[in-house]
């Protein structure tokens, strides 16, 4: 979803914008990235984060997410998506709430929190919709379009 704001932003040391690149590259297994979100901060939490928390997740290998040990293809994930969390020591994973939250590699925008099994799980990683050329397309073109009207 993208939200057309009445005036700009101002930007502080804590608030600022993501800028998005003419192209985005598919993270390389094992890069270190940063998820954030306000929601839950573990599986039993009752209510969502009052805080923004963030935590660096591992990106993992498509072919160990389709594993019968990980997703076992339910669902399949494809090119269009990413998968990341634990680097086999940590728990680190977004969690239900954390939907739509960005996922940086690199101080990049390469995609945006999907789903996962729960949260925490270091054989059920967080999911994340990459941010494709058409997806960048397709803001570019709405941004556009949401001016004129």
């Amino acid at each position: 979803m993208l939200l057309q704001l009445d005036k700009p932003v101002k930007e502080t040391k804590w608030v600022r914008s993501l800028k998005l690149n003419k192209a985005v590259e598919q993270p390389a297994v094992d890069s270190i990235c940063t998820v954030a979100g306000w929601g839950k901060t573990n599986n039993v939490a009752k209510k969502m984060s009052d805080v923004l928390m963030s935590v660096n997740v591992t990106v993992i290998n498509r072919t160990q997410c389709n594993s019968p040990d990980y997703y076992n293809l339910k669902p399949y994930i494809t090119r269009n998506m990413i998968c990341a969390g634990s680097n086999g020591k940590n728990n680190a994973d977004t969690c239900q709430g954390d939907s739509g939250g960005p996922i940086l590699c690199n101080r990049v925008l390469v995609g945006v929190t999907s789903f996962g099994k729960f949260c925490g799980l270091k054989k059920k990683p967080g999911v994340y919709s990459f941010l494709s050329e058409n997806h960048l397309n397709w803001i570019k073109k709405a941004m556009k379009t949401s001016k004129t009207e």
